[in-house]
């Protein structure tokens, strides 16, 4: 299943549906970060109706004050919270173009940060802000790039062959964490890091939409097991890879490094699938359900 749920996420972020029959029951969600402070998450998710598409969403972690993060525009998907709490930046489409936008956490016009054909999706902010890593098909396959803050001086960090996707600048700023399909994909997709000057790249584990812990020494990352998408850690530097929490497809820990935010999905013995947003402790314990209420 994990599989299907990370094509097909992949489909929705760079280019329109095609298959009614690929689309989850809704509500579904697709990707999740923390504000900065701790105090709040934005979450990307198709609440009502596909024909509106992903919309961003703020929400409080007790799961109350769930509002539309307006921008005029819609197909939000990947956001990254500014690391001064003054903008969110997403992947999204405009007039059919995927591109790096970015828009207030109140939400806004949308400001983009690249202009091409396919410009760029899945941003991350560098630590102090002054740099945004994002992937874009530019040159036929996806690769990693980095630009400044304003969509200046844009360079290539990756450079093997496949798709090397969703870039996650890690907290102490030197190296960028993605996964790539070079190996095959489907089951062969693997996380990689690289330093953020192109060099050094190193291979970690089999796995796919990896983040960082708040210390830099540990990331997190779902892959599949027994048909399901599982939540897993493992050491920056490839060692203990280790299970946290079962049917989860997306999962990032808290500025402070205190809890996990993630997208969870349920499959119960019949009827469909079931989705939501919960919050853990780093170990997978006092897991629940903020949105939808259970």
């Amino acid at each position: 299943m994990h599989r299907v749920l990370s094509a097909f996420s992949l489909l929705v972020a760079l280019a329109p549906p095609t298959l009614q029959a690929q689309r989850p029951e809704l509500p579904f969600f697709q990707s999740i970060a923390w504000a900065p402070d701790g105090s709040a998450l934005v979450f990307c998710a198709v609440l009502e109706t596909w024909d509106d598409g992903f919309r961003l969403y703020r929400i409080d972690l007790d799961g109350r004050n769930l509002r539309l993060i307006e921008t005029g525009g819609q197909r939000h998907l990947y956001p990254a919270w500014s690391p001064d709490g003054q903008l969110i930046a997403f992947g999204g489409r405009v007039a059919g173009a995927t591109n790096v936008l970015v828009t207030s956490p109140n939400g806004g016009s949308a400001r983009a940060l690249t202009s091409a054909p396919e410009g760029g999706g899945a941003p991350s902010w560098s630590p102090n802000g002054d740099r945004i890593a994002f992937h874009s098909n530019w040159e036929g396959e996806y690769q990693v790039y980095v630009m400044n803050a304003d969509g200046s001086r844009v360079r290539r960090v990756t450079r093997e062959a496949g798709n090397n996707l969703n870039p996650q600048w890690s907290p102490t700023g030197d190296a960028i964490l993605y996964y790539s399909d070079r190996q095959g994909g489907g089951a062969h997709d693997t996380l990689y890091v690289v330093d953020q000057d192109g060099t050094n790249e190193r291979k970690l584990t089999g796995g796919v939409f990896p983040t960082w812990a708040a210390d830099g020494n540990t990331i997190l990352f779902t892959d599949a097991a027994d048909g399901l998408s599982h939540l897993f850690a493992v050491y920056a530097d490839g060692r203990n890879r280790r299970l946290i929490a079962e049917n989860i497809v997306y999962a990032i820990q808290s500025p402070d490094g205190g809890r996990i935010a993630a997208i969870s999905v349920e499959t119960p013995a019949s009827g469909p699938r079931r989705y939501g947003v919960q919050l853990m402790q780093t170990d997978g314990s006092g897991r629940h359900t903020i949105f939808p209420t259970p």
